[in-house]
């Protein structure tokens, strides 16, 4: 897929403007998404960035649904680590599948880690949103929604549908993918999301991890399981 020097720019800045100013981004956790959207953009092939790209719009319907029915958004808390564990594993993926013979597991292993940020943040969004009854992942007792670790049934479809969406996309994008590939690619972001909960329930909820550091463990980890993938 040909896709010029302006277009690219031109989704860069607009996937900045937008964090500006529909969500009212702090300006250090903006100049961070910036930069590694920056990396990615000259580091990455067009369709992978565009992948990327993606990946940002569906975050961002998510959050959207948030910002129109209670009126806030979390985005307005974001610091610059927000992004850097939740975007950066993914950045440096294709750092490293730049100068590696082969780079198609290392690109696949970028794909999986959006796939995570997508489907977590869907499930959070619009369970949230619609007050949902929530569960504890690992106990199944109720909890109010928005609980570490917690978990519902229309979140969880909302995770289910943000994954198959993003995995479409990418098959879109990048047409020298395998069906099979993408088709893990989706599987990938519910398995990391359900980590993201499970790490939320035990690690979170002790006190041993940030919610930062969840999101960053279950993307991380759902990536080296994307490279040891066959």
């Amino acid at each position: 897929m040909s896709v010029s020097l302006t277009t690219l720019t031109s989704l860069l800045l607009a996937a900045a403007a937008a964090l500006a100013w529909l969500f009212r981004m702090p300006a250090g956790a903006l100049a961070t998404f910036v930069v590694l959207a920056v990396v990615a953009w000259v580091v990455a092939d067009p369709p992978v960035f565009l992948s990327f790209i993606a990946a940002f719009v569906l975050i961002t319907m998510a959050k959207l649904i948030t910002r129109l029915t209670t009126g806030g958004s979390d985005v307005a808390r974001w610091r610059a680590t927000n992004f850097l564990y939740s975007a950066g594993p993914q950045v440096l993926a294709v750092v490293v599948a730049r100068v590696v013979t082969d780079p198609a597991p290392w690109e696949a292993a970028a794909l999986a880690g959006l796939a995570v940020v997508v489907s977590d943040t869907a499930s959070a969004e619009v369970g949230a949103s619609a007050r949902a009854r929530a569960y504890l992942i690992t106990t199944l007792a109720p909890v109010p929604p928005g609980t570490d670790g917690g978990i519902s049934v229309v979140g969880c479809l909302a995770g289910l549908l943000g994954s198959a969406l993003f995995a479409v996309a990418t098959a879109v994008l990048l047409p020298g993918l395998s069906r099979g590939t993408a088709l893990a690619v989706g599987v990938f972001g519910v398995a990391g999301n359900a980590l993201d909960s499970l790490l939320g329930a035990s690690l979170q909820r002790a006190g041993r991890l940030t919610n930062e550091q969840v999101n960053g463990a279950s993307v991380v980890l759902t990536m080296l399981a994307a490279l040891a993938w066959p």
